[in-house]
């Protein structure tokens, strides 16, 4: 299994990625630090549906003022983050289980989304990785990642 603080250093890692269980959001945020990158901490605790996510993501991310709450504006703003200048990306969702069961098309949405994101700025030069702390269930359209 491939390990966190190794793929940041490689843009051409840059995806979507589900980390182990153990894992914490104060230990991702220290190797976004160690390696340069930006880091973006989505609680989504409290995020069942479409419009929580926005909301939670928004505010988190700085979107500006003219996010237009709808998937179109969330890929744009995912692959314009110029109110964000950093040298590549770390986001760390954590709790989206009640977003991913409640709402299974729009998290869907939310991944295509941010592998389409990841991809962007790997061809820019950049590092994207949106990392989901394990919620005990497997998607195999995600790969799992340790520490």
């Amino acid at each position: 299994m491939r390990k966190l603080s190794e793929m940041v250093t490689d843009r051409r890692a840059s995806g979507v990625y589900v980390l182990q269980a153990d894992a914490d959001a104060a230990q991702v945020w220290e190797i976004a630090k160690q390696h340069g990158l930006a880091f973006l901490h989505v609680r989504g605790k409290h995020v069942g549906d479409k419009d929580a996510f926005f909301q939670e993501a928004a505010a988190v991310l700085n979107f500006p003022e003219y996010f237009g709450h709808n998937w179109d504006a969330f890929e744009d703003c995912l692959t314009d983050l110029s109110w964000q200048p950093a040298p590549g990306y770390l986001i760390l969702c954590e709790h989206l289980e009640s977003f991913s069961e409640q709402s299974r098309d729009d998290f869907e949405t939310f991944l295509a989304i941010s592998r389409d994101a990841a991809s962007f700025w790997k061809d820019h030069g950049k590092g994207f990785f949106v990392v989901l702390l394990d919620t005990g269930r497997r998607d195999p359209g995600i790969a799992s990642i340790e520490l």
